[in-house]
């Protein structure tokens, strides 16, 4: 397992770096969507394009040079690992104008695109490459330049991440299934689909939702009900794990109207195209997610169980504000992408199912503690009502048969259930219960049971 993890960090950190090849790209903001009538006529700037820059609703083209030279024979690959752009087109040049020669991005899809993030395969030997694009979020277009068949084995390498993470993060899920049918705890239930809010909001940040669809509407909107639903059930398992009590139904409240706001947040980001509504609903999100933390916190020094919550979600929450808040609004932090909040995620299942598990061997420990207090109990009222049957016979006279009869009719038994318990026939019961009856001086079976608790 150790063996196992270890390789998964790994892989997902080297497929962070490749042998690609040296380029400057730069760019230039267009007014509105009117293309230049000459390339010649735009004054390009330098991009950093590890670095977001503020969402602009403008289309911007961009001018990738390579720096060293690639040859005309070969295949080249421009990749784009960013879920934001809503469209990149790359163009060529017909004398000095920009001509459109392919389409990718969440607004564009053919047969030929496959899935994952946007990429170009590129002829070499050219000066520049130009690509037109749109963005539905923060302006963030990192860029990748390779050979095909390097580019091959890097997309082998990072399939294989992905398939160790997400592997990972299903048996987790079903780990954690299986604990809630087989101790009907919901706080396992919470746990598992609070996790897979989170997977699924990275498997969004990795392009993977073009495997399902390529509804553009689904693949531009879908990661803030995402969001949602994680901070929502992440509510329920803090709240179950760190024990809020009374805490925990004040803080409803506040859950309710953080749906609230997150939901009219994004409905007015999808009706208007407002980027302030999103990084709105981003930051609620990201707000209640860290409330619980900062919950957990305040518990640290009496709470084992939050100091395992505040040390699993430190770095997640760290990485998450600066991919989801940072990165949109263009203020200078980290360089991130999904494979450091991958790294994160792997960190915290990791730390919160030794918790889980150890919450798990504490229920079974709890069972098999009140199972025996039961099994002790009912042994000890067993020999009890032996004693009270003992004493009956001995004051009462009555033979061992007739005891017997006495004790199956305290246990509310009928007469044939009694002469199928003692292989005899129904009249042989009724004759023992009429010597019972003489001999205790009683007329029913209500006597006989209240002579035999007051005993």
């Amino acid at each position: 397992m150790t063996r196992f993890l270890l390789t998964l960090l790994f892989v997902i950190i080297y497929q962070i770096t490749n042998a690609a090849i040296p380029f400057k790209i730069e760019y230039v903001k267009l007014s509105g969507t009117t293309w230049p009538s000459s390339i010649k006529k735009l004054h390009f700037e330098l991009f950093d394009s590890d670095i977001p820059h503020p969402h602009s609703g403008d289309c911007f083209i961009f001018k990738v040079t390579p720096l060293s030279h690639i040859s005309s024979e070969k295949n080249y690959i421009l990749y784009f690992p960013t879920e934001h752009l809503s469209t990149v087109q790359l163009c060529g040049l017909h004398n000095t104008s920009l001509v459109p020669l392919k389409d990718a991005g969440n607004n564009h899809h053919d047969s030929f695109t496959p899935w994952g993030y946007p990429r170009f395969t590129v002829k070499g030997g050219k000066d520049a490459y130009y690509l037109v694009t749109s963005f539905k979020k923060g302006v963030y277009f990192p860029v990748q330049f390779m050979p095909e068949s390097e580019f091959r084995r890097f997309e082998v390498k990072g399939n294989f991440g992905l398939g160790m993470f997400y592997g990972l993060a299903t048996v987790i899920f079903i780990v954690n299934a299986l604990f809630f049918i087989f101790f009907r705890q919901y706080i396992f239930l919470y746990y598992g689909l609070f996790q897979a809010f989170i997977v699924t909001a990275i498997a969004s940040s990795d392009g993977l939702f073009t495997f399902f669809t390529d509804n553009p509407y689904f693949l531009n909107y879908a990661d803030i009900p995402i969001h949602i639903g994680a901070f929502t059930a992440g509510f329920f398992f803090a709240g179950q794990f760190l024990g809020w009590s009374g805490l925990f139904s004040r803080m409803k409240f506040v859950l309710v109207l953080a749906i609230v706001g997150s939901a009219a947040s994004m409905v007015l980001y999808m009706e208007i195209g407002e980027m302030l509504f999103y990084i709105l609903a981003e930051s609620i999100a990201l707000l209640m997610l860290c409330s619980y933390w900062v919950i957990a916190l305040l518990q640290f020094k009496t709470n084992k169980n939050a100091r395992l919550y505040v040390f699993a979600y430190s770095l997640y929450l760290f990485f998450a504000v600066e991919y989801y808040i940072v990165r949109q609004i263009g203020l200078p932090g980290v360089s991130l992408f999904s494979g450091q909040l991958k790294i994160s995620c792997v960190t915290e299942m990791i730390v919160l199912l030794i918790g889980m598990i150890y919450r798990a061997s504490m229920v079974l420990h709890e069972n098999r503690y009140f199972r025996q207090k039961i099994e002790e109990h009912i042994q000890e009222k067993a020999d009890k009502h032996r004693l009270d049957l003992i004493s009956l016979k001995e004051k009462y006279d009555l033979t061992d048969r007739e005891t017997e009869v006495l004790g199956y009719m305290t246990q509310g038994m009928s007469n044939p259930e009694i002469a199928e318990k003692l292989f005899v026939s129904v009249n042989t019961i009724k004759y023992h219960i009429r010597n019972i009856f003489v001999k205790m001086e009683i007329s029913s079976r209500s006597e006989a049971i209240s002579k035999v608790r007051l005993s």
